[in-house]
């Protein structure tokens, strides 16, 4: 599958939002951006409840679950700021 930005959006509507809460014990990941949807397709761990493709399948839009222990907030800034190095990639 191909992920790609979806050119119709603006940079203001590429989001990418996570969400939790205690009863599920699973992350919830929507993300309009590509680098974090080509991460999120490459776990094995996620998990795609939704898909906004266009007509050829191009993947616009993921949304789908993580295992809660997936997510850690450091104390410490990431050293790239870029939206590719968010979510890592399954090895």
């Amino acid at each position: 599958m191909i992920a790609k930005e979806d050119p119709d959006l603006s940079s203001l509507e590429k989001e990418v939002t996570f969400r939790l809460n205690k009863h599920d014990q699973q992350l919830v990941v929507h993300s309009e951006v590509a680098s974090v949807n080509r991460a999120l397709l490459s776990r094995e761990d996620f998990e795609q409840t939704r898909t906004r493709t266009d007509e050829n399948g191009t993947i616009f839009s993921l949304t789908g679950t993580l295992p809660m222990g997936t997510l850690k907030i450091s104390k410490y800034a990431r050293v790239s700021g870029s939206f590719n190095s968010i979510v890592s990639k399954h090895d």
